[in-house]
Parts: C-alpha cells; sequence; structure tokens
C-alpha cells in the first residue's frame, strides 16, 4: 500500500507499507533493491513475552546468499531506521533467533 506524503524530495514521495513473518532457519527477504529508496524503517511489535524474548538480525544483503544469524540486530519493541545519508540500496533480508516473528516495514 502507498501513501502520498508531501515535499521530500518531490511531490511524488510515497511510503510503502508491508509486512514480513521472520523464522529462525531461513532468511527472508524484507525489500528488494531500490536505487531510488529515501528511507527505510523496520519495527518489531511488542508481542512477545519474557520467556519468548529474541533477536532479529536485520540483513544489508540478499536473503539467498546464507542463513548465517548476522546483522543489525533489533529487540521487540525496537525499530531500525535507515534514511538519508546512510541508505542502502540493495535487497535487505532478516533471519530471527529462536522462532517466528512479524515485522512491520515501510519504505519511502
Amino acid at each position: 500500500m502507498a501513501f502520498k506524503i508531501g515535499k521530500n524530495r518531490d511531490e511524488n514521495d510515497t511510503v510503502t507499507v508491508s509486512t514480513a513473518t521472520i523464522n529462525s532457519t531461513t532468511a527472508t527477504k524484507l525489500l528488494d533493491a531500490n536505487a531510488n529508496r529515501i528511507s527505510v524503517t523496520i519495527s518489531f511489535e511488542n508481542d512477545v513475552y519474557p520467556e519468548n524474548w529474541q533477536t532479529v538480525y536485520i540483513r544489508e544483503y540478499a536473503a539467498a546468499t546464507d542463513n548465517t544469524k548476522k546483522g543489525v540486530p533489533l529487540y521487540p519493541g525496537g525499530c531500525v531506521i535507515m534514511e538519508t545519508n546512510a541508505i542502502y540500496p540493495g535487497e535487505i533480508s532478516a533471519i530471527s533467533e529462536k522462532s517466528d516473528v512479524t515485522l512491520q516495514i515501510q519504505e519511502k
């Protein structure tokens, strides 16, 4: 779903919002490569109980590369924000530490 957001770079900027279910055995692609990407926000809703606490790793490379649990750590209730001065234009993937979790992704 895309929403008009105003004049950040031009009048046609939109935000695409999606969700992805991440598991602990196979890396999942969150976003395709996008040379025109302005920003990305990836949120991990705080819907896990303390006994199920886990880390999701946000990876700045293709999911097909490997299933290694490495990257930028994301914890329940947290978010990773990439903005114009530090944006990664390639494929973004993720893998979780223990079990299935759902992430919310916003790309502009």
